[in-house]
């Protein structure tokens, strides 16, 4: 009871101290969703039900369909040029080893000259932070601010020479003056879907998508 009639008394006391206490803004609702779909008429539709229902799955075993997703994004990455923050979008491999040769994750980045994206592979977190003002899927300064859904690399995306297993598609709104990609306490916001093809690990045999 002392400590609330003490703080009272404050802004009573302080010019403008209980209007600035009040008016104070809220931090803002940073959010994004990623979704990963089979478009009608791909491999991944119309599968039988002693195959993966719980995960986007494409066999990468048939002949008479092609094997391809569809990865959509969305995102609220703020609005005014004080909240504006920046979007990442990546594709990790889990059985990758983390090399040149095997990396582990795959960054997209929207462009404006003619090739509306470039897909680079990194072969770690590290590298993914190392990079992370170049690897920007959406920049701040060209985020129009709002609600925006978008489909990842403009379509369908084809699967056909892809290692096989399972992949995660990764979006990330973050600060990339600050963003750290091995601590998520950096990121506003982030989501995860996952996909897999032809199995669930890259394993021995069969380690391409065909």
């Amino acid at each position: 009871m002392k400590a609330r009639i003490l703080k009272v008394i404050f802004l009573l006391a302080v010019p403008g101290a209980g209007a600035f206490a009040q008016n104070t803004p809220a931090p803002y609702a940073y959010n994004v969703t990623v979704t990963v779909t089979a478009p009608s008429g791909s491999a991944g539709t119309g599968l039988p039900k002693t195959q993966p229902t719980n995960t986007r799955f494409s066999p990468c075993s048939l002949a008479s369909a092609l094997d391809q997703l569809t990865l959509t994004v969305k995102y609220d990455a703020g609005k005014t040029s004080e909240n504006k923050r920046d979007v990442y979008v990546f594709f990790h491999k889990p059985d990758a080893v983390g090399t040149a040769k095997d990396p582990k994750f795959f960054s997209v980045t929207k462009r404006s000259t003619a090739v509306p994206y470039l897909i680079t592979a990194r072969t770690d977190q590290a590298a993914l932070t190392t990079n992370r003002t170049i690897d920007r899927y959406v920049t701040a300064a060209n985020n129009l601010g709002g609600a925006i859904t978008e489909v990842v690399l403009g379509g369908n995306t084809v699967l056909e020479g892809l290692p096989t297993g399972t992949w995660q598609a990764i979006a990330i709104i973050a600060d990339s003056t600050e963003v750290d990609f091995d601590d998520p306490g950096t990121w506003l916001a982030w989501d995860v879907a996952s996909f897999v093809l032809g199995k669930p690990w890259l394993g021995k045999r069969n380690t391409v998508c065909l």
